[in-house]
């Protein structure tokens, strides 16, 4: 009879342990979400460091690959120190909760794989994004942008020869390409192209800084031959067309 009443008193105390974790399938106990949470708030604050490390290294994000993530040390970690204050913590039913080994473990695997998913989730996001960025910077730079001279604002786009483009009132013809801008700048040339217009501008430039500290002009004009862009100079009396 008095074994009985062990045994009974024994399930009795193992009752509240079920209660509150419910083998990982029911409502989860209030410590864990506390514990959840502060290990959350501490792996944001680690976050940017984790970030700078995979940007400067960036291997793990061109073959798409986390294995070599630190992220499970870094869970690990913080999942310790965050226990240490929990421990230190005055919380409802914590204390009966972590007196059961298995509760815990249970508890801690569950919390570990959620916080590790979540952060190499994050972390890949991240650097998708910074690869992404860097493309479209790249491919923004092989372009060759060609800011206009007129505006100084705006880049100038060259059309294919084919593209159907009014110049000045006119369809430009098949064998034409054409060099423009937002701002209404419109050139045309058989053999004109960003290139040719970026090597103009640069000769030019460099050609009247040998001689002349003064500041050049460019302003849009039409001569004999269609659009044009007259260059000037009112220190040295510099006067040239772009193309």
């Amino acid at each position: 009879m008095e074994m009985e009443t062990d045994q009974k008193g024994i399930m009795e105390k193992k009752m509240p342990h079920k209660r509150l974790y419910k083998n990982g399938r029911g409502r989860t106990p209030p410590w864990k979400e506390v514990y959840r949470k502060r290990c959350m708030e501490r792996l944001r604050s680690s976050r940017t460091r984790l970030v700078d490390h995979f940007r400067s290294a960036g291997d793990a994000i061109n073959n798409n690959n986390t294995q070599h993530f630190p992220t499970t040390r870094l869970v690990q970690d913080v999942m310790e120190v965050e226990w240490a204050v929990l421990n230190q913590t005055p919380f409802p039913s914590f204390s009966v909760a972590v007196s059961d080994d298995e509760i815990v473990r249970m508890a801690m695997e569950e919390l570990q794989q959620e916080l590790i998913a979540e952060e190499e989730k994050l972390l890949l996001e991240v650097l998708s994004y910074d690869a992404a960025a860097l493309a479209s910077k790249v491919s923004k730079e092989q372009t060759e942008e060609v800011i206009c001279p007129v505006c100084k604002m705006q880049g100038l786009h060259e059309f294919a020869k084919n593209d159907s483009v009014q110049v000045m009132g006119q369809a430009a013809g098949t064998d034409t390409k054409v060099v423009k801008c937002d701002c209404g700048l419109a050139l045309q040339g058989a053999n004109l192209t960003l290139n040719t217009v970026r090597s103009s501008l640069e000769n030019t430039l460099s050609h009247h800084a040998q001689m002349c500290g003064g500041q050049m002009a460019f302003t849009s004009t039409t001569d004999t031959q269609g659009a044009n862009v007259l260059i000037t100079c009112g220190v040295c009396d510099w006067m040239s067309f772009l193309i």
